[in-house]
């Protein structure tokens, strides 16, 4: 009822109820329930709680990424968030290796994971990049790691490489055309 509320009301009639869901945001993006409402809030939400909610995202991406729910938040954000919000949580995401491996591994965080490379500037897309190729062991054992890396090539140009073949100068990314 309440993403449906946020979707449809006029903001200023549903300020109170999206001041209260910024209030435990944190928690909410790792909830099931809690982070549709938040994808929701991304996608029609005014500036001002989009621009509050990844500022939230972005200081607790290691917990947000870390959940299985939460990377659906990472993702939405990384679609629906303002150009230069979506590099401050691509970083932020970024700044931990393990977590953007454990992104890239998942059923819903392998899109979240290849948002973040395509968001990041080059040369932090080149260092993100060449930690995860540090793991192609790991991804390669997953069935979404596979496809991470598969999806990764086709952004790169390079579908005609298996994705057994892959080194790691070929994990980087070009740089998003829209930044």
């Amino acid at each position: 009822i309440v993403h449906h509320l946020l979707r449809v009301c006029p903001p200023q009639q549903v300020s109170r109820i999206a001041e209260s869901l910024l209030e435990v945001a944190s928690s909410l993006a790792c909830h099931l329930h809690g982070a549709f409402v938040l994808q929701r809030m991304l996608e029609s939400g005014t500036e001002e709680q989009k621009y509050q909610l990844v500022r939230c995202i972005e200081r607790n991406a290691t917990s947000i990424g870390s959940s299985v729910v939460g990377a659906r938040i990472i993702g939405a954000a990384l679609t629906h968030a303002a150009p230069k919000d979506r590099v401050w949580i691509a970083r932020a995401v970024a700044h931990d290796p393990q977590i953007l491996l454990s992104l890239a591994k998942t059923k819903e965080g392998h899109r979240s994971a290849l948002l973040v490379l395509q968001t990041l500037p080059a040369r932090e897309q080149e260092r993100a990049s060449a930690g995860l190729a540090q793991h192609l062991d790991k991804l390669r054992a997953s069935k979404f790691g596979r496809i991470f890396v598969e999806q990764l090539c086709i952004v790169r140009g390079q579908e005609q490489r298996p994705a057994h073949s892959l080194t790691s100068t070929d994990m980087h990314v070009q740089e998003n055309q829209d930044l």
